[in-house]
């Protein structure tokens, strides 16, 4: 009897461990700026993961994956690439840092690409670069759902995702 408590305690704690990382948190900005053809780099979103600032949670993590929706984006097809870059000096986009790109097909995307951060906070960019020619009235919406590190999956704080409009850079 004993034997099998302890299994199922140790089942469930097992489970509670592979869950959520209680110790990283991740806030979202999504800057209302238009979205421009002929523009290389669109900042779309900022994403801030900030660690427990507590002393015994400061080990470093690996961040696994990062997906993304789509969803609301008036033409998929307009997009000819989303970009994830690490961000540089003053948590501004630098594309000297790239984490990944992804050329979408489907309205949700995923970033894959392991990196072991060790900063309390990181702060990642997503950036969109649109096709040429494009039908001006459409929108773009970026959304991130989901974050996941070696540690179990981050939690996301609310966020709005806006509709974006699209320009052409002059």
């Amino acid at each position: 009897m004993q034997r099998k408590l302890l299994f199922l305690l140790s089942l469930v704690m097992l489970t509670i461990s592979c869950g959520y990382n209680n110790r990283v948190s991740a806030e979202i900005d999504s800057p209302t700026l238009p979205v421009l053809t002929g523009k290389k780099y669109n900042p779309v979103q900022k994403i801030r993961l900030i660690r427990d600032s507590t002393g015994l949670n400061r080990e470093e993590y690996i961040l696994e994956k990062v997906t993304l929706s789509l969803e609301g984006t008036t033409d998929i097809s307009d997009i000819d690439k989303v970009m994830l870059f690490r961000a540089g000096e003053n948590d501004k986009l630098e594309t000297d840092h790239p984490v990944g790109e992804v050329q979408p097909t489907a309205t949700k995307i995923t970033f894959s690409n392991h990196f072991t951060v060790t900063e309390d906070t990181t702060i990642l960019w997503v950036s969109v670069t649109l096709k040429k020619s494009i039908d001006l009235s459409h929108k773009i919406k970026i959304r991130c759902e989901e974050i996941v590190t070696d540690r179990g999956k981050l939690k996301i704080l609310p966020h709005d995702a806006k509709e974006l409009r699209a320009g052409v850079a002059l």
